[in-house]
């Protein structure tokens, strides 16, 4: 959520918000339905889903050797966070990193800066080709002369001996 300061004419920061409990809200719970409705009641789902009981956060916490989000250590849960915002799409960290600062607010602070520093690894995904090393004919032959770098051609400076502006021409003429 993004909210308005009319006095400092300016947006504060984004906040993340539990969209249920906004709709619940009576603002908003007396007026019909909005047009975006299937799309806030998907975005409600994604936001529970990612903290239910074998949701994508439990399952990544256990993993981690913890028996449930609540009672895991602080590192069995950043290991399972971190674990799991790594292969989330990125449409969907939002939804994860809100989710898991719900779950556990005493962590917010190393969630958001573990958020902060996910970087998509370009050119490995799952539809990617593991690497394979190369095996098979070996390159033996040097390469065509026509992709063998250019030699430079280098001017050769005048020698002082010959033709120098340095030197007068020698005078062969004793009798003058």
């Amino acid at each position: 959520m993004v909210v308005y300061d009319p006095v400092l004419r300016r947006l504060e920061d984004p906040v993340e918000v539990d969209l249920q409990q906004e709709l619940s809200s009576p603002l908003v719970r007396d007026f019909r339905q909005l047009p975006s409705a299937p799309l806030i009641n998907e975005e409600i789902q994604s936001q529970h889903q990612v903290v239910a009981p074998n949701g994508d956060l439990d399952r990544a916490v256990r993993a981690a050797g913890a028996a449930s989000i609540e009672t895991a250590t602080p590192d069995q849960f950043m290991q399972g966070f971190n674990s799991l915002i790594v292969r989330y799409p990125p449409s969907q960290r939002r939804t994860l990193v809100a989710g898991a600062i719900r779950a556990r607010p005493d962590l917010a602070d190393r969630i958001t800066a573990a958020a902060g520093q996910v970087r998509r690894v370009q050119g490995y995904g799952k539809d990617a080709k593991d690497y394979k090393e190369y095996k098979g004919k070996e390159i033996a032959e040097p390469c065509p002369p026509w992709n063998q770098p250019v030699q430079p051609f280098i001017i050769s400076p005048l020698t002082p001996q010959v033709n120098s502006p340095e030197q007068p021409p020698t005078n062969n003429h004793h009798g003058d």
